[in-house]
């Protein structure tokens, strides 16, 4: 009887800790990475008016110095982005991509970041740029659209 009450109660050792150690591990698993948490614009948001720039915040502070980002329009045209300014004022897991000028098109940020403890993380933000609508025309009368 004592054997099989020892071997139980090692058996639920061994489970303890292993359910201890998983719980321990799977967090530092998933907080590896530094994960997109909000953005601006929006993944698929319509804007009317272009951004000017492209805001990441993410859920680790990142190395803003080796982030990578491309700007691609339609399938697969290639846009130039101007540098991504150092902004050391800012939060350590914000990033700001600053955009050119962007006319009507759909548009997708494709980017790869580096998380402050080693492990990259690649992403993107798809946004669409409309075309402005045209007023209506005015009535000659003066009593406005027609």
């Amino acid at each position: 009887m004592r054997t099989v009450l020892s071997r139980a109660q090692s058996l639920g050792a061994r489970l303890y800790t292993s359910v201890i150690l998983l719980i321990w591990i799977s967090p530092n698993t998933v907080l590896g990475h530094a994960l997109l948490v909000d953005s601006t614009p929006r993944q698929n948001e319509e804007l009317v008016t272009p951004p000017k720039e492209i805001v990441l915040q993410f859920n680790a502070r990142i190395e803003k110095k080796v982030t990578q980002a491309t700007l691609l329009e339609g399938k697969d045209h290639k846009i130039k982005l101007p540098p991504i300014p150092e902004d050391k004022q800012g939060p350590p897991e914000r990033l700001v991509v600053p955009l050119p000028k962007l006319g009507p098109g759909s548009y997708r940020l494709e980017y790869r970041v580096l998380a402050a403890d080693g492990h990259t993380t690649p992403g993107l933000v798809r946004f669409k740029v409309s075309a402005p609508r045209e007023k209506p025309p005015e009535d000659p009368s003066g009593g406005g659209p027609k």
